[in-house]
């Protein structure tokens, strides 16, 4: 096991026992476990029970405990520093978590202070990392498709968001038709050096990477489900869907 974050390296104790960041065998909790839900409970009067609302997942909580292996005092205040720079100024990293079944990633931010303990000066210290991943989904591998009527799947356990990327030249209006019957209306034309990318985790439209406003008559994302492929297609031309691994 491995984890990578700003720019460090912290590996597991089968991997190296003298890294300068290794990880305990139970140092890491919270990324393979679980999250817990969240919900409004409203009852229902003069009934039983309550009314049947949606339930949410939880921010995720991750926590890496191990050692700083050090040669000198010098090299032991480097390497502590670097390890209290994670996050340290409130902005978020990716973090990436390679095991036996590959990498997988997210985005985190400080969940509480770094905890540093020097257990021998210049040459071994513990540490624990504390972080937090407001969207608690984790990602892998992407998976591509490519034509006008493709059927989208992905390896992972939840409900993911595919990507579509259509090049140009393409003349408007086009439509993207998912499970259901719905329906994404794109109203811009593209020329040869343009390209849509449409993001269903967040209904943005862009071409070249600049965010479009006004360029959709309808916009009814739909996600893919874990197990099972849904069906896609481009009223003209092609497309890719890119979808990644999503677990929870």
């Amino acid at each position: 096991m491995r984890a990578r974050i700003g720019g460090l390296e912290l590996n597991g104790m089968d991997i190296a026992q003298r890294s300068r960041f290794t990880i305990h065998n139970d140092g890491l909790r919270g990324w393979f476990e679980g999250v817990g839900v969240k919900r409004d409970a409203v009852e229902r009067q003069n009934a039983h029970g309550d009314y049947d609302l949606p339930v949410f997942r939880e921010a995720r909580v991750v926590s890496i405990q191990g050692l700083v292996n050090t040669r000198s005092d010098m090299e032991q205040d480097e390497a502590i520093n670097a390890l209290l720079g994670v996050c340290a100024d409130g902005g978020r990293e990716l973090l990436t978590i390679e095991s036996p079944l590959g990498p997988t990633w997210t985005y985190v931010r400080l969940s509480d202070g770094t905890e540093v303990d020097r257990l021998v000066l210049g040459r071994t210290a513990k540490y624990r990392l504390t972080l937090r991943a407001a969207d608690p989904r984790r990602y892998g591998a992407v998976q591509s498709f490519t034509g006008t009527e493709v059927d989208v799947h992905h390896y992972g356990n939840a409900i993911a968001a595919p990507v579509v990327e259509v090049a140009g030249p393409h003349t408007a209006p086009y439509t993207v038709t998912g499970p259901d019957g719905r329906v994404v209306g794109i109203t811009q034309t593209l020329t040869a050096s343009q390209t849509h990318r449409i993001d269903f985790s967040t209904g943005r439209v862009e071409r070249n990477g600049v965010a479009q406003l006004g360029a959709t008559s309808s916009m009814d994302v739909w996600g893919i489900p874990a197990g099972r492929p849904a069906p896609m297609t481009i009223s003209s031309g092609v497309m890719t869907v890119s979808v990644a691994d999503t677990y929870l």
